[in-house]
Order: structure tokens, then C-alpha cells, then sequence
């Protein structure tokens, strides 16, 4: 496996990513501002390390796919949007929530904001997009790939949290995810246990972990969400599974 390290330039990076949230929901006076500020670590990581994409040309048909299923979190994604220079500027930041004009609102938009793959908003809504985006990613690797000439090859990641495992929806996307063998999928799970409400324990108590393996998913555990380099080891193992879509699980 890659060797990875984290850096001091990646430290700064991630430290800055959640002043900005918290700074955005500050200003605006409503969203979200926990989800952001823990994912700052994996997003990060993702978008400045993994993630095969053009700032410059945001439809380039190769490159890799994000959708963030709870879209409640935008922040998680317009700071790497900012990050990553794809147009969005400090200023989108600050009018985050900012009504009809605004390039930053309080749940990612298709066709609004540079780099946004899907319009999200209800809960399980993006997870269930996204095994369909990997399906489409299968159907035309199958159909056009060649020995030597993998001209579709790309992957498909979706960061959703606790409120998206709570919808049925999810389940039945994530099964039929686990039969087709979408391997090229790879599903982040921000396991904080909190919803709206309150402590998922009031509601939402299953073995994600074992009810995913039973679905054909591989599993993988990061015991620490500020630990960039667990996280890193975590997507190489998901992104060289052959046969199974992966859930990596965030602690």
C-alpha cells in the first residue's frame, strides 16, 4: 500500500476548512454547522488526495464522482469547491444561505454551484443516486472498455451520516449495490450518532457494519475521524476491491 503521511500544509487546510464552516453558518444564522466541521478531516482528504477531477473543466466525463447524500452538510463541499478552485470564492462563502442569488445554498444544487454532481436534500435521497451513478459507470465500462483501453473507469463516492441509514431508501439502493458488485463505489459514513432529534439511540440502534457485510458490502473502520492518514489507508483498501461496493465507516 501507499505510504501517507499527514503534512503541516494539510493541518492548516483542514483547521481553516472548519473555521470557514463555522464562520458561514455564523453569518447566515441557520444551517448545519457540526456535520461540516467533523467531515473537514475526510473531505479534505478525498478532494486534495484521491478524488480525479478538473477544476477547470468540472463535466470532464472522467472524472471521479462525489455526491454529498446529507445534503444538509453543503459546507463540507463548498469549502473543497473554494479549496480546489472551482470558481466559488470567499465571497459564496459568506453569503452561504443567502437567498435566490446566491451560489451557495443551504443544500447543494445541480447546475448552480461548479462541481455539484446532484441536487440533494432528502435524507437517503443522494446515497440512492449514487449507486446509480456507479450502475452507469458499469453499464458503459462494460460497453465500451477494451483490453488496454479503459476509456469509462472512474469512481463514484458518497459521504452520508446517520439521518440517510435511518431511511429505508438507502437499504434498498445499498442491496441492490451489494448484488450487482459495484466495486467502484464507495460509500463514507459519518457515524456520530445524532440526528435532529437527538441521540440515535432513541430510534436507530442496528449494526450498520454487519447489516452492510450481509448486503455484500466490504466494511472498513476508522476509529478516528481527525486521523487523515487512517482515512487514506481506508479509501486505497476500498478503491482496490475488485468485487464489492465498500462502506467505509467513520467514528
Amino acid at each position: 500500500m501507499t505510504e501517507f503521511k499527514e503534512t503541516e500544509l494539510d493541518e492548516r487546510a483542514i483547521k481553516m476548512a472548519k473555521v470557514l464552516s463555522a464562520d458561514a453558518v455564523e453569518k447566515a444564522g441557520s444551517g448545519h454547522p457540526g456535520s461540516p466541521i467533523s467531515l473537514a478531516p475526510v473531505a479534505y482528504t478525498l478532494y486534495q488526495h484521491f478524488i480525479k477531477h478538473d477544476p477547470n473543466d468540472p463535466n470532464w466525463e472522467g472524472r471521479d464522482r462525489f455526491i454529498l447524500s446529507g445534503g444538509h452538510a453543503s459546507l463540507t463541499q463548498y469549502v473543497q469547491l473554494y479549496f480546489s478552485g472551482y470558481g466559488v470564492t470567499l465571497d459564496d462563502l459568506k453569503n452561504f444561505r443567502g437567498g435566490a442569488a446566491t451560489r451557495t445554498p443551504g443544500h447543494p444544487e445541480y447546475g448552480l454551484t461548479p462541481g455539484i454532481e446532484m441536487t440533494t436534500g432528502p435524507l437517503g435521497q443522494g446515497i440512492a443516486n449514487a449507486v446509480g451513478f456507479a450502475i452507469a459507470e458499469a453499464h458503459l465500462a462494460a460497453r465500451f472498455n477494451r483490453d488496454g483501453y479503459p476509456v469509462m473507469y472512474h469512481y463514484t463516492y458518497c459521504i452520508l451520516g446517520d439521518g440517510c441509514m435511518m431511511e429505508g431508501a438507502s437499504y434498498e439502493a445499498a442491496s441492490l449495490a451489494g448484488t450487482q458488485k459495484l466495486n467502484k463505489l464507495i460509500a463514507i459514513y459519518d457515524s456520530n450518532r445524532i440526528t435532529i432529534e437527538g441521540s440515535t439511540d432513541i430510534a436507530f440502534t442496528e449494526n450498520v457494519a454487519a447489516r452492510f457485510g450481509a448486503m455484500g458490502w466490504q466494511v472498513i473502520n476508522v476509529e478516528n475521524g481527525e486521523d487523515i492518514v487512517a482515512i487514506s489507508l481506508a479509501l486505497e483498501e476500498a478503491r482496490i476491491e475488485a468485487e464489492k461496493p465498500s462502506l467505509i465507516i467513520v467514528l
